[in-house]
This record gives C-alpha cells, structure tokens and sequence, in this order.
C-alpha cells in the first residue's frame, strides 16, 4: 500500500449488539477482529472501530478486552488506524464509559452522548392565561342587521308569496333577432289515400 493516500475509510465489522447467532461470522473475539481488520485493510480500510465482548458475547467496556484486541490488530494489520466506543448499549453509566477512557488513554474514541444526570423537568413554561370575558348568548342577542337593512314588521297585510302562482295565460314577446327556419309547406293529410279503394 502507498504510505499516503487521498482517503479515510473506517470500518465498523459487529456493532455492540449483534452476536454470531446472528451470523456465525461476526467476529467477537480478539482474534476474529484482527483477521477482519487485516482482511478489510488490504481492500483499502484504513481504520477499524471497536467493540469488544464478554464471554457471552455481550457488550462490554472492560479495558483488558479492548488491550487484547487492540494488540492482536496491530500486530496482523500495522498502521491499521484503531478507535474504541464507550457506548452505553442500555448497560454502562457515564462513569463507567469515562472509566474505560481513562484506562485506555486511546488515540480516537467515540461515546454516545450520556443519559442525563438531571431529569427533564415535568413542566413546560406556559403563557399567563388570558382573563376571562363573557361570551355572549346568541339567543339573546338581535342578528347583526346593517342599520339600513332593518326588517319591517309587517302585522296588517299578509306579505306577498315568494313565488308567482302559475299563470293562466301565457305571452310571448317576438324574437329580436331572425331565426332562419325552413320553409312552411302545407299539406292535407293523407285521407284521401286512405279512403279511396283500390
């Protein structure tokens, strides 16, 4: 490999979760994780980011495991760039995860950020309330007529029906513009055919 190259590429091979019922390839052990580490530097990576295991294949922060791993990688993949977590997985407190920090003194590690020390408070700042108005009832109040627009009261003759009765009698006023129509022809009916023997 060149002694420099124009990128970075880390790898991340098993996460804090996942074990090899999994997949049988994952790799949790120390030296799982340096063949894989020298497998993926010889396609390019150039860094490999750790997570170790317990015996039972469990997330874990113990510093020893990560010196084991860390020593097994350097000598299978040197100049393998190494970065350690200090995640929580739901299993470590802050103080552990900076525990295991302070034990490695590694060159690049990465933590989740800790739960907070301080719970969220349960209330939320609100606005003061606004006073409190009287709602008019609308059955007590007169509908919102312009003053123009006010309806008369109408006791002594009955008011006229919405719609006309149907007329008797219709008219209809000429066409203002000419309608072309065909020509009228007049005929009888055909009685006479019809009544003349044969």
């Amino acid at each position: 490999m060149p002694d420099t190259l124009d990128y970075s590429l880390m790898i991340a091979p098993n996460g804090a979760r996942r074990t090899t019922a999994d997949h049988p390839a994952l790799p949790v052990t120390a030296a799982d994780l340096a063949r894989t580490a020298r497998a993926c530097q010889l396609e390019g990576a150039t860094a490999v980011h750790l997570h170790v295991r317990d015996d039972a294949q469990g997330h874990s922060l113990d510093p020893d495991r990560y010196r084991d791993a860390m020593a097994a990688i350097a000598e299978q993949a040197p100049g393998l760039g190494l970065q350690i977590t200090t995640e929580s997985a739901g299993r470590y407190q802050p103080a552990e995860q900076l525990a295991c920090l302070q034990a490695l003194r590694p060159a690049a590690a990465i933590a989740d950020p800790p739960d907070p020390l301080v719970p969220p408070p349960a209330l939320t700042a609100t606005t003061p309330a606004r006073p409190a108005v009287d709602v008019p009832d609308p059955r007590l109040a007169a509908p919102p007529f312009p003053a123009a627009a006010r309806p008369e009261l109408n006791a002594s003759r009955p008011l006229a029906p919405a719609v006309p009765p149907f007329a008797d009698v219709m008219r209809t006023r000429p066409l203002l513009a000419a309608v072309p129509s065909p020509p009228t022809v007049s005929t009888r009916p055909p009685l006479d055919a019809m009544l003349r023997p044969a």
